[in-house]
């Protein structure tokens, strides 16, 4: 008979600062939601993502109204633009403003939008 020496797992790699969200690195996590001793980094949601105009932002915890960058980074005017949907959820329309990559930033985060 063979004997078998089995060796142990190697130790998790040290990530620093930085979590998990959705199976990736995030250096900056903006948001926080602990479970079972682990710390998970949760992030706002856009849909539909790309768009032509309409979408809603889906924020995990109860925020400020958010608010929406131009693809230079220069803040969008125009509070009629950003409506409540729910105490978590917003519904952000660009309709009439040109194509690009826009960014809505939230209490807990940021999302980037392209419109068509």
């Amino acid at each position: 008979m063979s004997t078998r020496t089995t060796t142990p797992w190697p130790e998790p790699l040290s990530t620093g600062s930085s979590k998990l969200t959705s199976g990736k690195r995030s250096a900056t996590p903006q948001s926080r939601r602990s479970r079972g001793g682990n710390t998970l980094a949760v992030a706002p949601a856009a849909y539909p993502n790309p768009t032509n105009g309409v979408f809603r932002v889906h924020v995990p915890e109860t925020t400020a109204l958010p608010r929406i960058f131009n693809p230079v980074g220069q803040p969008v005017s125009g509070s009629n633009r950003i409506s409540s949907v729910s105490s978590r959820q917003y519904r952000v329309d660009l309709t009439g403003l040109p194509g690009g990559l826009y960014r809505i930033q939230t209490g807990t985060g940021v999302v980037s939008v392209l419109k068509r």
